[in-house]
């Protein structure tokens, strides 16, 4: 009996996340992303990853070219996310794909510099992945996962520089509090902080990070 799929025939399930951490592992990886220098790519809620010519597999000698792209890069493997909403978890599945192996081995097809059977064989390897391949992509992917679960420890969150109160649940509640100790405000400037009676308070005066 052929076994049930949830993307593609080849993917293999890496883990199960909660939710929070999933959302922070796209986050992470737009953070990280192809076109500013990393190898990732978050733009439709999966992760793909792309070989750029320093972090690549130990078998991977096919060229990795810029083409419309800010950096070389190549596109290797997805981690895909599949939510189970009784339990707001998310469990990761992987893929990979060398389409640069595929391409060459058509390539090689059309030149007669190889044979059909040759052909063939190239194409199931690029659709299967190599050892290799699958390594790094799994690097990749842990490299994700255990940095969005320790970021997902702490959250930030707003606190009142006057009384230490950390229960707002939106930044009126901050400034209601504020002004409650008498201070006036004066101003609240986008990108440096809330100007006051007092003087100016920076997001470093009325945040503070907490343990979850």
């Amino acid at each position: 009996m052929k076994r049930k799929h949830i993307f593609e025939e080849n993917e293999q399930v890496i883990t199960t996340v909660s939710r929070k951490v999933f959302l922070k592992m796209l986050e992470i990886a737009r953070d990280f992303d192809l076109d500013k220098g990393g190898v990732y790519d978050a733009r439709s809620s999966a992760i793909n990853c792309w070989c750029s010519p320093q972090d690549k597999p130990s078998d991977f000698s096919f060229e990795i070219t810029k083409g419309a792209l800010n950096y070389p890069r190549e596109f290797l493997a997805t981690i895909y996310g599949h939510l189970n909403l009784e339990k707001d978890e998310v469990t990761l599945f992987l893929i990979v794909r060398n389409y640069a192996r595929q391409n060459y081995a058509q390539m090689l097809l059309d030149e007669s510099e190889i044979s059909y059977e040759q052909y063939k064989h190239q194409k199931q390897l690029s659709e299967q992945g190599t050892e290799p391949e699958w390594q790094w992509a799994k690097q990749k992917a842990q490299w994700l996962i255990d940095l969005a679960q320790k970021e997902q420890v702490f959250q930030t969150v707003l606190c009142c520089p006057y009384c230490g109160k950390k229960d707002f649940q939106l930044f009126n509640d901050l400034i209601s509090c504020i002004v409650s100790h008498g201070v006036e405000i004066k101003a609240i400037i986008l990108g440096k902080g809330i100007q006051t009676s007092k003087g100016l308070l920076t997001e470093q005066d009325y945040t503070t990070t907490i343990k979850e």
